[in-house]
């Protein structure tokens, strides 16, 4: 295997973004550790090694606990080889540019929320301080669940005077609420978000002929609904794939679609 192709490095970044640049057995998380790619068992069933279907996140120490072997990568003395402090540059890089297309992503989302507040309620513009409130919900919530939450506490605390102003204290309180709904719907919905993916999980056992990881397909499933791919459309996945191959392809398509829209807007084509 060589290290230094494209395709290899293009995987590996796939890989580590859906694990969330977190390894898979310890929870350790980049930069504080190096990361490596793992092949899950059942290895035989992929076409090959870099079939990204068969590949999860390990850090170097779980990697070598499980192969029972050193690490090529140190020296007697502890300290890293230069093969290893090129990976771990490698790996910083590929974190910041994770981060990057994160920290657009949320940008994009915020200016979506703010123009549908002033849909709502256009006589009151949004200060940084309400901005920041904003992208602390994105962290937590999807777009649509805080729309929900604006438009509750617009009906539920907005009070508008006779000459049509809007009371300013009503403002502040409705606006200040809007975390607080958030949390609430979620609570629900999460609840039966929860019996929906596993309802999709019994769906893909039943489908997928040979290697399964049922703790993988829920955190896939997990990690498609993070960006906010509808419940619909990963039903509807689950009942076109027949192996786990085409599962992972298939919730990889799902996710890059969504942040194709969530980053620069859905085009006409898709």
């Amino acid at each position: 295997m060589d290290v230094t192709d494209p395709v290899y490095k293009r995987i590996k970044f796939e890989v580590f973004e859906k694990d969330s640049f977190k390894c898979q057995v310890c929870g350790a998380v980049a930069p504080n550790v190096n990361l490596t790619l793992h092949r899950l068992q059942n290895n035989q069933q992929a076409e090959n090694w870099l079939d990204p279907a068969f590949l999860t996140t390990f850090c170097e120490s779980c990697q070598r606990k499980n192969s029972s072997q050193e690490s090529a990568n140190t020296v007697n003395n502890g300290h890293l080889s230069l093969n290893a402090l090129e990976e771990r540059l490698e790996q910083l890089k590929m974190l910041i540019n994770w981060r990057k297309g994160m920290i657009k992503i949320r940008k994009r989302q915020l200016a979506s929320l703010v123009e549908f507040w002033q849909e709502l309620v256009p006589s009151i513009f949004l200060s940084e301080v309400h901005k920041k409130t904003l992208l602390s919900c994105i962290s937590k919530y999807s777009s649509e669940d805080i729309k929900e939450a604006m438009r509750l506490a617009v009906q539920e605390f907005i009070v508008v005077h006779q000459d049509g102003s809007i009371a300013r204290d009503s403002f502040q309180m409705a606006f200040a609420n809007i975390p607080e709904i958030c949390y609430r719907k979620t609570k629900v919905r999460k609840t039966r978000e929860a019996e929906e993916l596993y309802h999709i999980h019994d769906i893909l056992e039943e489908r997928i002929d040979g290697f399964f990881d049922s703790a993988r397909v829920i955190q896939w499933l997990h990690y498609a609904r993070s960006w906010d791919v509808h419940l619909e459309e990963l039903i509807q996945m689950a009942a076109r794939v027949t192996n786990w191959t085409q599962f992972s392809c298939s919730i990889d398509e799902l996710v890059h679609r969504q942040k194709y829209f969530l980053g620069r807007g859905r085009p006409d084509s898709l």
